[in-house]
């Protein structure tokens, strides 16, 4: 079970919406869903070499209370000062199946 005191990351969850590029395609751009109160904790990390530069994956959790809606295209975003991590969301638990809170399996990846 979560204390309430453990939601201490805020973080924003973003939804996609594609809109025409001019050139008969799409472009996705992101707006604001909500806001929310999280607990954010890392689960792995691994380091892979690509095009001879090292890119970490890290996966994370990030446990919030239940909100109707949300989806996997959707990403967790954490504004730090003028940086900001985007957390992709892999998949959603309804934990217990009670509708009180979703533990979400999230990605970052980063150059």
């Amino acid at each position: 079970m979560i204390c309430i005191g453990e939601l201490n990351k805020p973080l924003v969850i973003e939804t996609p919406v594609a809109s025409a590029d001019g050139a008969g395609g799409s472009d996705i751009n992101w707006t604001q869903f909500t806001s929310v109160w999280a607990k954010l904790r890392p689960r792995h990390g691994r380091e892979k070499l690509r095009a001879e530069a090292i890119a970490s994956n890290t996966s994370h959790i990030i446990t919030i209370r239940y909100l109707e809606g949300l989806h996997p295209q959707m990403r967790f975003v954490e504004y730090s000062g003028d940086e900001a991590r985007f957390f992709d969301i892999l998949s959603i638990i309804n934990v217990d199946e009670k509708d009180k809170w979703l533990s979400c399996l999230c990605g970052i990846k980063s150059a």
